[in-house]
């Protein structure tokens, strides 16, 4: 699985030592370059590791591209993360005190989720529940819950996750701090399961530790 971007035992964005627990949890994420990177295969994706919202990510298809987009990661907080970009459909599981809550698949009409198709664009589509097989979603969802435990997660958080073309679930990062506005997607969620946006924000002050 690709890494989990927070960890609740350190800083909540703390990606590089979440990857090492899913690591250890068996969870599948992309490959992060030990090599140098002229060895590794395109296109890769460049982040800074204490960001949220997408900020300062790049998809690198060309070489040449890698400088800045490092430079860019760089002028974020915290250290640069490189790993491979895994194509597929791209899925968010809410998690409330230790239980699944549903899942949305969001569809941008840019290349991935990123910080435009978040908040300036009116053509990004939510799927609720995702339209995906019955038991790839499920699939998808425990490594979702397996990724929260492994970080020594409590509360609620909004692992992000991909689903290749073979349908395997590659868990890009555990957010602690999910948007909270209620168009963000942990409220969406919590919508189709029957849940107000006030009665969401009770029951994660009821699960807080």
């Amino acid at each position: 699985m690709p890494r989990p971007a927070v960890h609740r035992l350190r800083h909540p964005r703390q990606r590089a030592r979440d990857g090492q627990d899913r690591v250890e949890a068996h969870l599948r994420e992309p490959r992060h370059p030990d090599a140098a990177l002229a060895e590794w295969s395109l296109p890769l994706v460049v982040k800074p590791a204490d960001e949220g919202s997408s900020v300062g990510v790049t998809i690198v298809d060309d070489r040449a591209q890698l400088a800045a987009a490092v430079a860019l990661a760089r002028t974020f907080h915290g250290p640069v993360l490189v790993e491979d970009y895994i194509a597929g459909t791209e899925i968010f599981v809410g998690i409330l005190d230790g239980a699944v809550l549903g899942s949305v698949e969001v569809r941008p009409a840019t290349r991935f989720y990123d910080y435009e198709a978040k908040y300036l664009r009116n053509d990004t589509q939510y799927l609720l529940p995702p339209e995906l097989p019955a038991d790839v979603l499920a699939r998808a969802e425990a490594h979702a819950l397996a990724a929260y435990g492994a970080l020594g997660c409590s509360g609620h958080s909004r692992p992000d996750l991909r689903i290749d073309r073979d349908g395997n679930a590659w868990v890009l990062e555990v957010n602690t701090l999910p948007g909270m506005t209620e168009t963000s997607l942990l409220p969406k969620i919590a919508k189709r399961a029957g849940m107000s946006y006030a009665q969401l924000c009770e029951r994660i002050l009821a699960s807080a530790r």
